[in-house]
């Protein structure tokens, strides 16, 4: 088991971020459970936790709006639209 932050610390459709065992990761309420990604965009490298949670409770990266599921695969590119 891998340390990590109190679930009640996480809000719906907020982010939480928090560097644990030297990793920065994202953390946000997902179909009511909690999703953790690495806080790095695969884009510019910026930090999601800076982004927002979309309506479709994906995290939306805050410098150019790429989406990610839980799962951490890119659900929106809007630069190829």
């Amino acid at each position: 088991m891998v340390p990590s932050i109190p679930t009640n610390y996480i809000k719906p459709r907020k982010t939480a971020s928090a560097k644990i065992l030297g990793k920065n990761l994202v953390f946000w309420k997902n179909n009511n459970t909690v999703t953790t990604l690495l806080d790095v965009c695969s884009h510019r490298f910026a930090q999601l936790s800076k982004g927002i949670i979309t309506k479709e409770e994906n995290i939306k990266c805050g410098y150019h709006g790429i989406e990610y599921n839980g799962l951490g695969k890119a659900t929106l590119l809007p630069h190829s639209v």
